[in-house]
């Protein structure tokens, strides 16, 4: 599972290297609402930072409201859970498109699925609990 967090650049260490085939691919990660009829997916292009691909991968993935098309930019308006999918692909593939409709899953590598849970926030408090006895006799 992955965190992102609203109107922010988000961090993602997902582990892609056990199902990939390619030498140095670049990812394109698809992202479905679990509350839409529709499913209305979501792309966005990401590339590997990490300093040991071997074990997982780094991704930057920035959520906003006006994200570019073919980047790292997306928009991720209904807070709460998306199931995403993460192709690899060559970056030769990437500047084929000029926008998300042109993308095919069509002989693409899916080398990593999961639950994506987005947030307002970064922070999230600890549950509160009031209105229990704080206090007792140890003797009568």
């Amino acid at each position: 599972m992955i965190l992102i967090t609203r109107a922010t650049t988000n961090y993602v260490y997902p582990t892609c290297t056990e199902k990939s085939v390619l030498t140095s691919p670049v990812y394109v990660i698809k992202f479905v609402s679990d509350f839409k009829r529709s499913g209305d997916p979501r792309y966005c292009y990401v590339t590997d930072s990490s300093t040991y691909p071997t074990r997982n991968q780094k991704f930057t993935i920035i959520e906003t409201t006006t994200p570019t098309q073919i980047s790292n930019q997306i928009k991720l308006d209904t807070s709460r859970s998306w199931k995403y999918t993460i192709y690899e692909c060559t970056s030769a593939y990437i500047a084929t498109l000029t926008n998300w409709t042109q993308f095919s899953s069509s002989g693409l590598t899916v080398v990593e699925t999961g639950r994506a849970i987005v947030s307002n926030s970064s922070t999230t408090s600890p549950q509160t609990y009031t209105g229990y006895q704080t206090s007792y006799k140890e003797h009568d």
